[in-house]
């Protein structure tokens, strides 16, 4: 081998390295948020599938179903979306983990405040971020 080609293979390794070891520590960090949010306690009346509602129309938009494990996922038009957020409650506190991939999305945890109805039948999650009103108001869906 040229000196020349001997410098381009150690470049290639140590880019090649550097690239692996930022994945690894990116997924790290969001494996270790994942964790820690499964270990968490969270409301069982949560638990199935929610329709979003249209704020103007009261008409449902899209699905969110919560697991008790921990999970929350989106279906749309019956298709689920392929992005996995978890969740777990404390108070009247929803905490959603929306966990990035390392590279185009960073993770982020996000709270709401969340009231359900008397009847356990609907939902309103508002941002708990100090300064903004933006509420959302789910309907449970009826188990098939």
């Amino acid at each position: 081998m040229t000196k020349n080609n001997l410098k381009i293979t150690r470049g290639m390794r140590l880019l090649a390295i550097a690239l692996a070891m930022i994945g690894f520590l990116s997924c790290n960090s969001s494996d270790s948020e994942k964790e820690q949010f499964l270990s968490r306690q969270r409301d069982a009346r949560f638990f199935g599938t929610w329709t979003v509602l249209d704020s103007e129309t009261g008409e449902g938009i899209y699905d969110v179903v919560y697991t008790p494990e921990g999970e929350s996922y989106q279906v749309r038009d019956g298709k689920r979306d392929p992005f996995t957020e978890y969740y777990y409650t404390k108070g009247d506190i929803l905490y959603k983990l929306f966990p990035g991939d390392g590279i185009k999305r960073s993770s982020s945890i996000h709270e709401f405040i969340y009231r359900f109805s008397e009847d356990n039948k609907s939902l309103t999650l508002r941002v708990h971020d100090g300064y903004s009103n933006i509420e959302q108001t789910l309907k449970r869906k009826a188990s098939n």
